[in-house]
């Protein structure tokens, strides 16, 4: 039924019925507990597994209804560990919204710790600066005539973006509304929302 919230967003089902069988699958052959039996102590539990899955949890991809089929391919990722606990805790307040539970052990349970990886600036596609300069230049001449509205407008869409990063798509459905005064400094700031929201 929880599954169910999920029909109409393929991914994110598949993600989630995976986390919630491996779950299902290791409460009943390692810890012989059914899952609304868990404690805090076998989550934590689960939360090493993630880390160090049991050799026979572990296999090739196979697929789904193979009978060499394997839950596990090896120890997951801190990142993946992450995610399977935030997957594993939001079914569990389900479970318990709905009644099915008294108490979410894993309420109590920390996500595994990961190291954010900073990634280098990707500037391989800006423009140099000489022909950014250049690029201004020109507009300024453009927008010069006082009958030149659009070209003040693709100025205004190209300076938002050339000194702000944004895409195309979020300087395109950027607001007026949403350019607001700091104040914490004589700039100006506009909220947008970006990719993965």
């Amino acid at each position: 039924a929880y599954l169910e919230k999920f029909r109409h967003q393929p991914h994110t089902h598949r993600a989630y019925q995976r986390e919630l069988e491996r779950l299902l699958l290791w409460c009943v052959i390692e810890r012989r507990t059914p899952l609304s039996s868990m404690l805090v102590h076998d989550c934590e539990a689960y939360k090493d597994f993630l880390a160090a899955p049991s050799p026979r949890f572990c296999g090739p991809r196979e697929r789904r209804l193979s009978p060499r089929w394997k839950p596990f391919t090896g120890p997951l990722s801190p990142t993946s560990q992450r995610q399977a606990t935030q997957i594993i805790r939001s079914a569990f307040v389900w479970l318990q919204d709905v009644r099915y539970l008294s108490g979410n052990p894993w309420a109590a349970v920390t996500d595994p710790r990961t190291d954010v990886e900073l990634l280098p600036m990707q500037i391989n596609r800006a423009l140099p600066l000489p022909l950014w300069d250049k690029i201004l230049l020109a507009l300024d001449d453009l927008c010069a005539d006082p009958n030149a509205r659009q070209h003040r407008v693709g100025r205004a869409a190209i300076l938002v973006m050339g000194e702000s990063g944004l895409r195309i798509s979020e300087a395109a459905s950027a607001l007026r509304s949403k350019i607001e005064r700091s104040q914490d400094a004589d700039l100006w700031l506009l909220a947008v929302l970006g990719k993965r929201s």
